[in-house]
């Protein structure tokens, strides 16, 4: 039988907290819910590595909002056939949103910690959806098996 995986994959200025704890209710340890950093790079990083370290399972990512464009962005590099996509209220356009808050100190409302919004992340989320957007029309609906779409985000 083979391993199943959920990543849990949180939004902007967030943590782990509801939604990871709803999925680990029902689906136990097979839940892995990481605290991303604001930069994407790291936040990325993060999640191929969550990836490499269980190939062999089918691998859900359940992303929400700035959660749900990491994983449609991670998805145009991993082309394996054992990861599927679950994006809940995910913006194709989070730089738009976010740009708002650029130069800011924010506090995060879950774990208290301060991020800085830089230019640099705001710029890393549009050439994200620049790339994404540009590929659009290729993507395989077989692999999100459902997706909502949303502007904030939260």
């Amino acid at each position: 039988m083979t391993n199943n995986l959920i990543i849990n994959l949180h939004g902007f200025n967030s943590a782990p907290g509801g939604k990871a704890e709803f999925l680990r209710e029902h689906f136990g340890d097979s839940v892995v819910a990481p605290q991303l950093p604001i930069e994407t790079k790291d936040a990325l990083s993060i999640t191929h590595a969550v990836i490499d370290r269980h190939q062999g399972a089918n691998i859900h990512i359940v992303g929400t909002s700035l959660g749900g464009f990491y994983a449609l962005y991670v998805s145009l590099s991993r082309k394996e056939s054992n990861i599927f996509y679950h994006l809940i209220n995910t913006p194709l356009t989070p730089h738009l949103d976010l740009a708002q808050y650029e130069g800011q100190t924010l506090t995060n409302f879950k774990t208290g910690e301060p991020s800085f919004v830089s230019l640099s992340f705001i710029r890393s989320l549009e050439a994200m959806s620049s790339e994404i957007r540009g590929v659009m029309d290729k993507i395989a609906p077989e692999k999100y098996p459902f997706i909502s779409s949303g502007q904030n985000c939260a």
